[in-house]
């Protein structure tokens, strides 16, 4: 769970009121070779193309977001054929984390880990490829 920024309060000898909040710098500071997904409140933008063809023998991938990101951007998939086109729509101003992960740790519908030792899995894989997904 990415946790909301929490002001802090600075006190100033000598001035007599509050003077100002400071926030931290959010979570791109912790993610600093994240892939940076930048876009504005109702636009979509493509970020990740997965194949879903279980005879080529390859790992079948998807793009991730979790539950909490629902409140910033929302994931769209799109089928054609075999390929499956994942895009972001931004609803709100904020920031969070995704990343591709393998379809088989998904459940039926592709938004969330089957288990926890699948979820264990997608927050590994996460926090090693993180797409920084910044919504202004």
């Amino acid at each position: 769970m990415i946790p909301a920024p929490q002001p802090k309060t600075k006190a100033y000898q000598g001035k007599e009121a509050f003077q100002a909040a400071e926030y931290d710098p959010g979570i791109s500071s912790n993610y600093p070779n994240a892939r940076q997904v930048r876009l504005g409140v109702g636009e979509v933008l493509e970020v990740y193309r997965g194949r879903a063809n279980p005879l080529d023998g390859q790992v079948q991938m998807a793009f991730y977001l979790p539950p909490e990101a629902q409140s910033v951007v929302q994931l769209l998939v799109e089928t054609r054929g075999l390929d499956r086109y994942y895009f972001l729509k931004g609803v709100a101003r904020g920031e969070t984390v995704g990343g591709v992960v393998e379809r088989r740790w998904l459940d039926a519908s592709g938004f969330r880990p089957r288990n926890p030792t699948d979820e264990g899995r997608v927050q590994a894989a996460v926090r090693g490829e993180p797409f920084l997904i910044l919504v202004q």
